[in-house]
């Protein structure tokens, strides 16, 4: 006895959905074709540190509630609310000095204190700029272009320090509202930051906008460290994923790290039964991405052109 017309197209919705998720990691992951065999000598790792630890885990008592694990504030606009989560750089790092050191140092005074003729013409633009208005950008998302996104991770220097702002939808009725708080913080910068941002993150988000009738755009420079890492490092390392270079530039390798390709479906879990342990998770997964778009942007205005 053949399916029904009914079964057969829940199947077929459900493979879309399956294909969907699956996309979505490769795009979100910043998939890059493995380059050749990279020479043993071309990059050896230091032993390695740890990321920050993982947030804490549901324990015997019961689901995880959102505002207990992750302490944040509730914003209401026009627009609708959101859950806002803002860290700071020393909170999450062990050992931060180093890094915000160097970070300071190289932009002193509010523009880079680096001499032109060292930089890329791709990084250039960046010695006019004042620090507090350069905006590093990552999201999660449900899916492709067509999925609501839920949660858009930012970081700008503040200060002494590097301020990372999480942006979260606590479901699916609070991504206009993330996407409009989002639109006020590009206002207020001069320079975008991101790791396959011109492909996926920025048309990504102007996209779900247009979907609810806001215009999301910016007109300054839009720096995608992709691009960068590619003519760098291509042939050098095994790929130019974000997390490769964060175990062979930044030293690092992550420990209980969510995979990309189980975010989607953390989302939905957490909408559906309301625990929030694995966006804690999911919060922590785009902070590190943030940390290390910071720490991969340092290293190539540091390090001497060959």
């Amino acid at each position: 006895m053949g399916l029904s017309p009914e079964i057969r197209k829940r199947l077929q919705q459900l493979n879309r959905e399956l294909m969907s998720f699956r996309a979505s990691h490769a795009a979100k992951e910043h998939a890059d074709a493995p380059a050749a065999e990279a020479p043993a000598e071309a990059f050896v790792e230091s032993p390695s540190s740890q990321a920050p630890a993982n947030p804490p885990q549901r324990g015997s008592d019961g689901p995880v509630v959102l505002e207990e694990a992750v302490p944040g504030t509730i914003v209401s606009s026009p627009l609708g609310t959101l859950y806002l989560v803002r860290k700071s750089y020393a909170q999450m790092v062990p050992e931060p000095g180093p890094f915000l050191s160097a970070f300071r140092d190289v932009f002193r005074g509010g523009t880079m204190a680096w001499r032109e003729g060292e930089l890329h013409p791709d990084l250039r633009p960046l010695l006019s700029i004042d620090p507090q208005r350069v905006l590093f950008v990552d999201i999660e998302t449900t899916g492709l272009s067509a999925h609501p996104l839920f949660l858009i991770g930012t970081m700008r220097f503040a200060g002494a320090d590097l301020e990372v702002c999480q942006m979260l939808a606590r479901d699916y009725s609070e991504e206009r509202a993330i996407i409009g708080h989002f639109a006020g913080e590009l206002a207020g910068c001069d320079v975008i930051v991101t790791y396959n941002g011109k492909s996926f993150d920025l048309p990504y988000i102007t996209n779900r906008g247009i979907a609810h009738g806001l215009e999301v755009s910016h007109g300054g420079l839009h720096l995608d460290l992709l691009h960068e890492a590619r003519r760098r490092w291509r042939g050098r390392l095994p790929d130019c994923r974000l997390q490769t270079l964060e175990r062979h530039i930044c030293k690092r390798s992550r420990a209980g790290d969510i995979p990309g390709e189980m975010i989607p479906q953390a989302y939905h879990d957490f909408v559906r039964t309301g625990d929030a342990c694995q966006v804690c998770d999911i919060l922590h997964h785009n902070a590190l991405d943030l940390i290390a778009m910071g720490e991969i942007l340092l290293f190539m205005i540091q390090e001497t052109e060959q």
